[in-house]
């Protein structure tokens, strides 16, 4: 039960979320997660709202640092805390995955965390270290809904930006920061899968419509290729998020996550 007087920081985030095109992964692999400024030259499937990024293209973030330098949004790799939110819900027919990014990333001194959607007007930033989540933010990011449900007030609009806050890293992810993925379907999990095999890497792909907004049950098939050879199965087939419409409930990242 989340606690209004309890204090959310970034030590309570489990892990982080990108999301892109499928098609996307095998140069992510190879070089990491650019920012869009240093991903122009490169090849890749934009899934991202041409208004949105509109928007975005002349944003400029102040950093706090003693010069006040401002670096453009476009400079960043925006990731997310919660991938279940309003840009999973207009791209979740597209051919699409998230990737889960390490924690550790928070540890870096130029990382910076936005109170909502970055592209907004009234957007706030704050170094990660000086991060905290409200007792109004925390409902709206980590609730099992993506919209306010009846005992949260909050206007519809401002809810699904806070949901959207993003975590900004200056230019890259590195590709050691990647933990794994989360499929929609089948046939996805397999597309990746083989994508991991063929770098003989060790990441685990695991098969969520939630996050998608394609279920309503959870459940989660995680595999993690061990050798381009050998394939380790856990599954986990019948686990059900028990919807109690509690808006108190806080579940800090996926790996416990419910929706």
């Amino acid at each position: 039960m989340f606690s209004p007087s309890k204090k959310i920081t970034t030590k309570d985030i489990q892990e982080l979320y990108y999301i892109t095109d499928i098609d996307n992964v095998p140069s992510i692999l190879d070089k990491g997660i650019l920012s869009h400024n240093d991903a122009q030259d490169i090849p890749h499937t934009d899934i991202s709202n041409k208004t949105i990024q509109s928007l975005r293209k002349d944003k400029a973030i102040q950093l706090n640092d003693q010069h006040k330098t401002t670096l453009p949004l476009w400079s960043f790799v925006c990731l997310f805390a919660q991938p279940h939110n309003a840009m999973m819900y207009v791209s979740r027919g597209k051919h699409i995955c998230v990737l889960r990014i390490d924690k550790a990333i928070l540890e870096r001194d130029d990382i910076y965390i936005s109170d909502r959607n970055a592209s907004c007007h009234n957007a706030s930033f704050s170094k990660a270290e000086n991060w905290a989540l409200t007792n109004k933010t925390a409902r709206c990011l980590y609730s099992r809904h993506s919209l306010p449900y009846s005992t949260n007030t909050i206007d519809p609009n401002d809810y699904k930006s806070i949901r959207q806050l993003e975590i900004l890293c200056p230019k890259k992810v590195a590709k050691e920061f990647i933990l794994g993925f989360f499929a929609k379907q089948k046939e996805d999990m397999e597309v990746l899968l083989d994508i991991v095999k063929d770098k003989l890497l060790s990441l685990s792909v695991t098969m969520n419509a939630n996050i998608f907004f394609l279920g309503k049950s959870l459940r989660l098939n995680t595999f993690t290729p061990i050798t381009k050879n050998t394939i380790d199965v856990k599954d986990s087939e019948n686990v059900h998020a028990k919807d109690d419409h509690d808006e108190n409930k806080i579940i800090l990242g996926f790996s416990s996550f419910s929706i």
